[in-house]
């Protein structure tokens, strides 16, 4: 169950899970078309920057496929926004799509490099504010921080990147250990 790629998405704060796949087929159909400026440009106009962040991946995707790198530029000039304007609780998922790309581009060092800051930020106990949303609830900034990451782990699935999902898993597994128990519970 933990790992249902179609479930919603709570990380998602201007759209819908319904949305998503609604906009993802719609970015399909331009990459069908081969209209990847346009697809680019579509997602420019995307106000959630993490449900973006996830579809600038898919055209990344199609384009690394065909062996297409003129957008290349415009992706990366796209994600650099989507970082900068992305709200603290979706900073981590942005980024770790932005570590995405570089991996399905074959850039190891450069992925290494994008995701070093986000995981010593998730392993942290000092930022915990950071990841508090909902100020009312019992759960703590761990477990958010353990819900992140699932959920990262879940868009590099979706990628077919189980080597970099797994280093993940070790990052939530010392989250974990700094958890309580109860926590845990809530979590799940």
């Amino acid at each position: 169950g933990q790992l249902e790629l179609d479930a919603a998405n709570p990380y998602f704060n201007k759209i819908s899970s319904e949305q998503f796949k609604i906009d993802r087929q719609k970015l399909a159909r331009l990459m069908e078309l081969n209209k990847p400026e346009l697809a680019v440009a579509f997602v420019n106009e995307l106000n959630d920057h993490y449900a973006a962040s996830l579809l600038l991946l898919d055209i990344a995707q199609t384009e690394i496929r065909q062996n297409h790198h003129d957008n290349d530029a415009d992706i990366l000039r796209t994600f650099n926004n989507l970082l900068s304007r992305a709200p603290a609780i979706q900073q981590p998922l942005v980024n770790a799509s932005f570590s995405l790309l570089f991996r399905l581009q074959g850039q190891e060092n450069n992925a290494q490099a994008a995701i070093a800051p986000t995981i010593a930020d998730l392993k942290s106990t000092e930022n915990d504010l950071l990841f508090v949303t909902d100020k009312n609830a019992a759960s703590s900034a761990q477990t958010q921080k353990l819900g992140i990451i699932l959920q990262i782990i879940k868009d590099y699935h979706r990628f077919s990147q189980k080597e970099a999902a797994s280093e993940f898993i070790t990052v939530a597994e010392e989250v974990a250990a700094n958890t309580s128990v109860s926590l845990l519970e809530q979590a799940e």
